[in-house]
């Protein structure tokens, strides 16, 4: 816990206010605040040493330091309650509407009593999550028709058609090697003979295979 360093005050002022007893023999610091509310009674006893900056604020009950107790600079006593004898108290400390047993020791930074009035603080947000994508629709594609100024309506596209290759005739051969007298046929081979006869009339004359 971080405790500020107290300033040294220049002058010898203490703050009085409301009913407040104060034993000769105590010893008091500058800059002391020791305030008792309408209802409220402040006592220090004999030999009590209070520190710089120590305020006491006594309402609706009694603030008692009893003799040989010491409260440490910028202690701050609220309410009501009892510092015991030669109990020490340390700096900074704060002590609402609570007691100290005598002879006790408080570290520097303590807070005693009611908490009630604590400052709630929030919880840090936490990172929100990004963003889902959002998917980008893909646009439809519309075909459209030009209307005839002639009141007509505009036939159906036929559909595409692939072209189907013709089939080539099927051949047969025959070795010669195999059968010397085996003939080669092929279908179709009317339409060549008669080109070629037509072409060539004696070739028949001439490559016509010998009778057996």
């Amino acid at each position: 816990m971080y405790l500020p360093p107290l300033q040294a005050k220049d002058d010898a002022h203490v703050a009085v206010s409301g009913n407040v007893t104060i034993h000769p023999s105590a010893v008091i610091a500058p800059g002391v605040l020791l305030q008792a509310a309408p209802e409220g009674h402040i006592v220090i006893g004999a030999g009590a040493c209070i520190g710089m900056g120590v305020v006491l604020h006594a309402y609706a009950g009694t603030i008692e330091i009893q003799e040989g107790a010491s409260l440490g600079a910028g202690v701050l006593m609220v309410g009501s309650g009892t510092i015991g004898t030669n109990a020490c108290v340390g700096s900074s400390s704060t002590i609402l509407n609570a007691s100290i047993q005598s002879h006790e020791l408080v570290p520097s930074g303590t807070i005693l009593g009611d908490r009630s009035r604590q400052i709630a603080v929030e919880p840090e947000p936490k990172p929100s999550a990004p963003p889902a994508p959002v998917a980008t629709p893909t646009p439809e594609v519309q075909t459209t028709v030009e209307a005839d100024p002639w009141g007509n309506t505009p036939p159906a596209p036929e559909p595409e058609t692939q072209p189907v290759a013709d089939p080539s005739p099927e051949t047969t051969v025959i070795n010669p090697d195999i059968d010397p007298k085996a003939k080669s046929t092929a279908y179709g081979q009317s339409y060549v003979n008669d080109l070629l006869s037509t072409l060539l009339p004696h070739r028949n004359q001439q490559f016509s295979p010998p009778s057996s």
